[in-house]
């Protein structure tokens, strides 16, 4: 499979976890791109407690606001680590 849609894919599954995580809502309606930014739901804290706690589960995302994260599928994120953070990203 071609690697920048396989990115894609990962990137469009990563996307439909957070939207059922508690404290996250992704800000597009569709994920055209390997990119996927996320709003951070104040009660659950700010982007940095949400990447602190990510970071503890060894997925590695960015601030780029105070309540916004993102994250990146590339060559170097596997499907196994995709299915692994939506694991994750479906229970915070």
């Amino acid at each position: 499979q071609d690697r920048i849609a396989l990115d894609h894919e990962n990137a469009q599954r990563l996307g439909i976890a957070c939207q059922q995580s508690k404290s996250l809502r992704v800000r597009e309606e569709r994920i055209d791109t390997n990119i996927i930014l996320c709003d951070v739901h104040q009660e659950h804290g700010t982007a940095s407690d949400v990447v602190d706690l990510l970071a503890s589960n060894g997925i590695k995302c960015l601030t780029t606001g105070k309540q916004t994260i993102r994250l990146v599928t590339h060559l170097n994120v596997s499907e196994e680590d995709t299915d692994r953070a939506c694991e994750i990203l479906r229970t915070i």
